[in-house]
């Protein structure tokens, strides 16, 4: 196989999933909003939300960015018109990377300094000051290990260690106000610090529960916007059980405690964005499978994107998986079979249960006559009680209020992300109406499914 063929799952920068104008709006947005402010990004895993920040990240720095043709990308993706912002400097912060920290803001204040202190910008006549302000962040890092919930307490010990001295939160907040002014050129609210925040949801919740109060707490600053990339259904459910926890609310019951954490992320985010579905599947696809790599490439995207089908989720990661397995897979196939004589829609159900429903994928293998309640359930989605379809539902079936989905708005319009969604049964069906309701037969699952298996 030859390079460049397979997709990594690193983010990227070229826009194939029609980003680039809300790029623009939420680039716009942190331009013009008056700090402090915080913006989430919401998407499920799997659906591009670093690509996403990456793009903010881009259209606010511009030709400072480190990308090699950032000018010319940023031309690419908002016309020759684009111009970058004069009043942004940015930093970018890892936090899933510093999630076995004790608090994780300490890391991010380390980013802070090291970028105030190598920036080619940080000199001149204000360097002095401003540098030891930063200096003082080391100081202050030990400070903030305070837990959230005994902050009152460390206040009122540093108050009568220290008289009328302001308590850490506070004069940390003034301590990095004036350290942050001094960089961007002087105290000009127009000007900000933004910092983005990738992979909070990926922490442990009780670290992405203190990093959002230690934000609060620390980093509710004048001259600073937050840009987080987040899947808000796990951040949630990870303040509902800290919240729960910790005291602050009394059900139990896991409906009404996330109703509390909802409450406490609306005083947390002033806006939160929901990444876009991919809109064309065609165009995605197409850019992810090089020409060279399938015959006929137009035929077999014309089938995986038929809307009859919705064979993929709209999850750019997934469709991503998904293409990647079945550009091996279908050179296997063709080392053994003429490419007129592959049954292209044989192989993307079969793909498609390797990779997405393998237990499925595995009782077939051993076992070609469960092709038959397969179908069944694909025609009917009943399962009847076999353990390997039970996690499964219908499309048709969510929407006719079968799914036992707990809301009745999900009965009538499914989550297209739901991943108890069993996509490939359109793709069978049709293949068994054009087959007449037969099962593969014992020598197409030789070849179709037992490529992988060693010979001898």
């Amino acid at each position: 196989m030859g390079k460049d063929k397979i997709q990594s799952d690193e983010y990227t920068l070229y826009d194939k999933i029609e980003h680039a104008p809300h790029v623009k709006n939420v680039g716009d947005m942190v331009c013009d909003c008056r700090p402090p402010y915080v913006i989430g990004i919401h998407g499920n895993w799997g659906a591009g939300k670093t690509s996403f920040l990456r793009k903010i990240h881009l259209y606010l720095s511009g030709d400072r960015n480190e990308h090699e043709d950032a000018e010319g990308l940023c031309k690419e993706l908002w016309t020759d018109n684009y111009k970058r912002p004069d009043n942004i400097e940015t930093i970018w912060f890892d936090a899933w990377r510093y999630q076995f920290e004790t608090n994780p803001v300490v890391p991010l204040l380390n980013e802070i300094r090291a970028h105030f202190t190598m920036s080619q910008k940080f000199a001149g006549k204000t360097a002095k000051l401003g540098y030891s302000a930063i200096m003082a962040l080391d100081g202050l890092g030990k400070l903030i290990g305070v837990s959230p919930k005994n902050i009152a307490a460390a206040g009122e010990k540093w108050e009568k260690e220290h008289f009328t001295q302001p308590i850490p939160s506070q004069m940390f907040k003034e301590l990095l106000e004036e350290a942050i002014d001094k960089f961007l050129g002087g105290s000009n609210h127009r000007k900000r610090l933004v910092i983005f925040v990738d992979d909070l949801d990926r922490c442990m919740g009780q670290v992405a529960f203190r990093f959002l109060e230690a934000m609060k707490i620390y980093l509710s600053l004048s001259n600073c916007v937050f840009v987080l990339g987040v899947d808000i259904r796990h951040i949630r459910k990870a303040v509902a059980i800290e919240l729960l926890k910790g005291g602050v609310i009394k059900d139990a019951h896991e409906k009404s405690s996330e109703l509390y954490a909802n409450d406490y992320l609306g005083k947390m985010f002033q806006h939160i964005f929901y990444l876009p579905n991919p809109l064309n599947y065609k165009e995605y696809l197409d850019f992810l499978i090089k020409d060279e790599v399938l015959a006929d490439k137009e035929k077999w995207i014309e089938i995986i994107a038929n809307p009859d089908y919705k064979l993929l989720p709209p999850n750019p990661r997934k469709i991503k998986s998904y293409v990647n397995g079945l550009i091996f897979y279908a050179e296997q196939l063709q080392s053994i079979l003429e490419v007129d004589k592959t049954d292209r829609m044989l192989t993307l159900i079969f793909n498609y249960l390797r990779l997405m429903a393998n237990d499925i994928y595995r009782i077939l293998e051993a076992e070609p006559d469960f092709w038959t309640k397969l179908t069944e359930f694909c025609r009917t989605g009943k399962h009847n009680g076999h353990w390997a379809l039970e996690g499964f539902i219908l499309p048709e079936e969510a929407m006719e209020g079968k799914g036992e989905t707990g809301y009745e708005y999900e009965s009538v319009y499914p989550d297209p992300a739901d991943e108890r969604l069993f996509r490939a049964a359109g793709l069978i069906r049709k293949w068994d109406e054009k087959n007449f309701g037969a099962r593969p037969g014992d020598s197409d699952f030789d070849i179709y499914m037992r490529l992988q298996k060693p010979s001898g």
